[in-house]
């Protein structure tokens, strides 16, 4: 009941479709905001930076390991909200020297599924400096929403290269270095 008031909430109407078509895409964007990995059919990811080729993202091992550990953290939280909770702070996740393991990847990957989905969901792009974390933003977070069908990309109401992404539905992205 909770995702269907927020889906109902946030999502535009598509207007010239048919009601197939329309149910099509409410049925995807209720599952995918239910599971992550079903979210992942419609994610691309940069796979090579020089030559530009893209690709579907392919969760490893490790990211499947991620990706269990960040559902049972999230799983508790909305254990709370349940509980009656009226706030929670949410989780950070820090990982250091991990480029190897994808985990940039996949960790840009959730916030794209977050600010996308769902409402009022705050993100940010950090790194070692400036350029790197300008990097990060463009060549993972970013590229991922830009590759979403337009249907599940969210309405954007700020999108500036150097400070973020904020979307229609209360979310954003800042950059680490934005002033």
């Amino acid at each position: 009941a909770l995702i269907e008031k927020k889906y109902n909430s946030i999502r535009k109407s598509y207007t010239g479709l048919t009601p197939d078509e329309q149910l099509f895409i409410r049925n995807e964007i209720l599952l995918s905001r239910c599971d992550f990995r079903y979210f992942t059919r419609y994610l691309r990811i940069l796979l090579d930076d020089e030559t530009g080729e893209e690709g579907p993202l392919t969760l490893w091992s490790a990211q499947e390991r991620l990706v269990r550990k960040v559902g049972e953290v999230e799983l508790q939280l909305f254990n709370y909200l349940d509980a009656g909770r009226k706030r929670l702070d949410g989780n950070c996740w820090y990982t250091h020297k991990r480029r190897q393991g994808g985990v940039s990847t996949i960790c840009q990957a959730f916030g794209v599924h977050r600010t996308a989905l769902w409402s009022n969901m705050n993100g940010l792009a950090g790194s070692t400096d400036k350029d790197m974390v300008e990097e990060l933003y463009q060549n993972y977070y970013y590229f991922m929403l830009e590759r979403l069908p337009r249907w599940m990309q969210p309405e954007r109401t700020a999108d500036t290269k150097d400070v973020g992404v904020a979307f229609a539905n209360g979310s954003k992205v800042i950059l680490q270095n934005a002033a």
